[in-house]
């Protein structure tokens, strides 16, 4: 009798991982806040778990300190094995973006000042800002610029609003 030697073949298991990230936020010009989210899977094995698996958890994001204020999404990967097809999704959990709010900015109209002539004022006068990030200037905005106020109109001697 003769016998010929088999291979025995172990095919990695199926597992599902889900990346969930904890949302984040900052304002525009700020540096990044840290990213975070939580890691869960099923179709482990032998009482195996997360901790065997290799590699680190890792968060990234497309946003920068230099992005535009939006949503941007976190995702989430890393974890690796050999014994394990992996088969990753990101959950999109309410909350879990990156968010970039819009910086403060502030628009302060200059004060005029107009000896009386009977004619009624408009517009106003000259206007500096506060609160611009990034490298950002007057330029960066859009838009036309709208006079209001009690100024608007006024003909007698007094003191009025400019906005």
């Amino acid at each position: 009798i003769g016998w010929q030697a088999g291979t025995l073949t172990v095919t990695p298991a199926p597992l599902s991982l889900s990346y969930a990230a904890n949302g984040a936020s900052s304002v525009y010009g700020a540096g990044l806040a840290g990213l975070s989210g939580t890691v869960t899977g099923s179709g482990f094995v032998h009482g195996e778990g997360l901790g065997d698996l290799s590699g680190t958890v890792q968060w990234s994001t497309a946003a920068s300190a230099g992005a535009n204020a939006g949503s941007y999404a976190i995702i989430g990967s890393g974890l690796t094995s050999g014994n394990y097809a992996i088969s990753a999704t990101q959950a999109a959990a309410n909350g879990s973006a990156y968010t970039i709010t819009p910086a403060p900015l502030t628009i302060i109209a200059d004060d005029v000042t107009k000896g009386y002539d009977g004619l009624a004022f408009s517009g106003g006068g000259g206007l500096h800002y506060a609160g611009f990030v990034n490298g950002d200037t007057q330029a960066s905005l859009t838009g036309s610029l709208l006079w209001s106020g009690t100024a608007q109109g006024a003909r007698d001697a007094g003191s009025y609003g400019i906005a």
